[in-house]
Parts: C-alpha cells; structure tokens; sequence
C-alpha cells in the first residue's frame, strides 16, 4: 500500500469489508491512460 501514491497505473483502490475484517488485499483498479496528470502549482509558505 505504501508505493501506490507512486504508481501511475493505479487509478482506484477499493478497500471493502473483506479487506478490514479478513486482511485481504484492495482490488486495484487500473488505469486505462498511464499518463500522470500535471503537478498542482506549489504554493509559497505564509
């Protein structure tokens, strides 16, 4: 779970009761473009 905000093939994670109760793995949903979207703009620190 760690690596998935790294990934760009992964457009979903869907977590359900299965997951919490049985310690089963997310379904991953994957994406269908593997373009990453463009980074927000950084904002300077007030």
């Amino acid at each position: 779970m760690y690596d998935l905000p790294g990934r760009a093939d992964i457009a979903k994670v869907l977590i359900d009761d299965a997951v919490v109760s049985n310690k089963v793995d997310p379904t991953l949903v994957m994406r269908t473009d593997v373009a990453r979207p463009a980074p927000r703009p950084r904002r300077a620190a007030s």
